[in-house]
């Protein structure tokens, strides 16, 4: 059995990462904490009222699960409003989805926290 979370999730967040203090989250009722992901942007396409397709772009936060495992926190839908702030670009950012892949990664889906 492959142990996708230290032989590749692990790595790739090592090396892309914003580093192990790069990304302190703030779990709502909880303390905060620091963690390393990778903190990138997401194209989707939107269609507007016309039927027109657009491209926008959202923040993203790719993640180990086992970092939060080791809080104690589990990581899902449960962690929406959950908030996190870059300390490379100083954004704070609230979680709007989570996206776990089964392999011991997940994407969270990002929005501007209120009054950033």
């Amino acid at each position: 059995m492959i142990d996708w979370d230290q032989l590749v999730v692990g790595p790739l967040v090592e090396i892309f990462g914003e580093g192990d203090a790069g990304v302190t989250y703030y779990p709502a009722g909880g303390s905060a904490f620091d963690v390393n992901g990778v903190y990138d942007d997401a194209y989707r396409e939107v269609r507007v009222v016309n039927g027109t397709a657009v491209t926008v772009e959202q923040p993203v936060l790719g993640v180990r699960v086992s970092q939060f495992a080791q809080k104690g926190l589990v990581l899902d839908e449960t962690r929406q409003g959950d908030q996190l702030v870059v300390k490379r670009t100083g954004e704070r950012l609230a979680v709007k989805e989570v996206r776990l892949d089964s392999h011991g990664h997940a994407l969270l889906m990002l929005n501007l926290a209120r009054g950033s």
